[in-house]
């Protein structure tokens, strides 16, 4: 009996474990937002040659998340934005709604196979308007990007 308490409390401190292990995170420029990323997911700090805020990477799904954030006070609505992510090489530009935040989400397929591609997520924060690219190496990455999107609060 003292075995099946021990194996319950074991298990019971992995599972706390893996679930402790995912993280929280705020959007640049003092968001009211935070979304969860997965464990494996590790801290890249602020772009160098892009625009982004910060960045997290992980080899284990292939996947980077830059988050993005411009001022959004010469925009009246999101789709507005669509000429210049059009401009830009986005495709499939579609206008959503997750956890009642209204956002596009667009992507973009690159020309040469070995790039890789991406799934922006786009909406409006306060006077901010916030981006997150996700760039994928496979399937597997491109589901996870729905998933994180979801725990957006």
């Amino acid at each position: 009996m003292k075995r099946v308490f021990v194996w319950m409390m074991m298990l019971a401190l992995l599972c706390t474990g893996s679930a402790l292990a995912d993280l929280r995170v705020q959007l640049p420029m003092d968001s009211r937002c935070t979304l969860t990323l997965p464990e494996g997911m590790v801290y890249d700090g602020p772009g160098e040659e892009d625009e982004a805020a910060f960045a997290w990477v992980s080899t284990v799904y292939g996947l980077e998340a830059d988050f993005i954030c411009a001022d959004g006070s010469g925009i009246r609505y999101l789709e507005d934005m669509i000429p210049e992510l059009e401009a830009q090489g986005m495709e499939y530009i579609e206008t959503v709604q997750i956890n009642g935040i209204d956002m596009m989400v667009c992507c973009y397929t690159p020309d040469d196979p070995a790039d890789m591609p991406c799934i922006a997520y786009i909406f409006r924060d306060g006077s901010q308007i916030q981006m997150i690219e996700f760039w994928y190496a496979d399937q597997a990455g491109a589901d996870m990007t729905r998933t994180i999107m979801e725990s957006i609060e």
